[in-house]
């Protein structure tokens, strides 16, 4: 069996998701779809590393701009990055933004990329021998 793999990417609220469950309705006629994220893995971590809760991270937008317990005055002595809100605290959506981008992707500008592709050879390595690249 070959597995198509379809990438999209874009702007926060800018349809992704709409666009990807559409194309899975169109597609699952044929063959069954699986959709992966690349944001998934970075929710978890925050959850179990740095006790954030899961509804507010993968909740609805009012949810996501819930304050969590961490603060920007401490954020700003590890980054040395000026709060881009007056808040003391930084929001769910914040610390996703700031640990993905600041902390995450400094480490690696490729680290979302490579978990993702990671996690789906582990999906289709049942199912076959190729790596995707």
């Amino acid at each position: 069996m070959i597995h198509q793999i379809v990438c999209i990417c874009g702007k926060k609220k800018s349809g992704k998701d709409t666009l990807a469950n559409s194309l899975c309705k169109m597609i699952e006629l044929d063959q069954p779809v699986k959709v992966f994220h690349f944001v998934d893995e970075l929710k978890e971590a925050s959850s179990n590393l740095f006790n954030l809760d899961r509804k507010k991270l993968y909740g609805t937008d009012e949810q996501k701009n819930e304050f969590t317990h961490y603060t920007w005055e401490n954020w700003s002595k590890i980054f040395k990055t000026s709060p881009p809100s007056q808040n003391e605290f930084m929001t769910h959506r914040e610390w996703m933004q700031y640990f993905g981008t600041e902390f995450c992707r400094t480490l690696d500008p490729n680290m979302h990329v490579k978990n993702t592709l990671s996690k789906i050879n582990n999906f289709f390595k049942a199912k076959t021998k190729k790596n995707f690249k």
